[in-house]
């Protein structure tokens, strides 16, 4: 349960305590406090209920359990390949929006990725950038 306290700013501390780490928000506002704490606890209860195993795990689990489910005839695995091999075991949580535009920029300017074609076999494959990068990696 959450916790909202007044601090000496006159702004709202909403503080809530989970098994192992405390999470931490303040608003101009108690409202504006109270409603951030209920969505953080009704998506934590979510999750729960429903097996999810949330932002923490490795980005490399996520991509082998999607490849291990995908029944499509699509190449989409070869594109999750390339970011599982960009993006490695790195938390999903940790993922930024800038690491991803480093990624596409460095692809874009030409620099080779390396991307195993299956898991397991160590063979890989260079993709070498066109000239529309980012059309390249949704069309790989």
């Amino acid at each position: 349960m959450a916790a909202i306290t007044k601090t000496p700013a006159g702004t709202f501390r909403a503080i809530i305590r989970t098994k192992n780490k405390t999470i931490t928000k303040t608003f101009k506002l108690r409202k504006l406090a109270k409603a951030w704490a209920l969505r953080i606890e009704g998506e934590e209860d979510l999750m729960a209920a429903t097996g999810c195993k949330g932002a923490s795990i490795p980005f490399t689990q996520l991509a082998d359990e999607y490849i291990d489910q995908w029944t499509g005839k699509s190449r989409i695995t070869d594109k999750v390949r390339f970011w599982k091999m960009q993006l490695g075991d790195t938390p999903l949580i940790k993922i930024t929006g800038d690491q991803l535009q480093t990624i596409l920029d460095d692809y874009e300017a030409g620099k080779p990725c390396v991307v195993s074609s299956a898991p397991g076999q160590g063979v890989s494959a260079h993709l070498q950038p066109s000239s529309n990068a980012r059309t390249t990696l949704l069309y790989l």
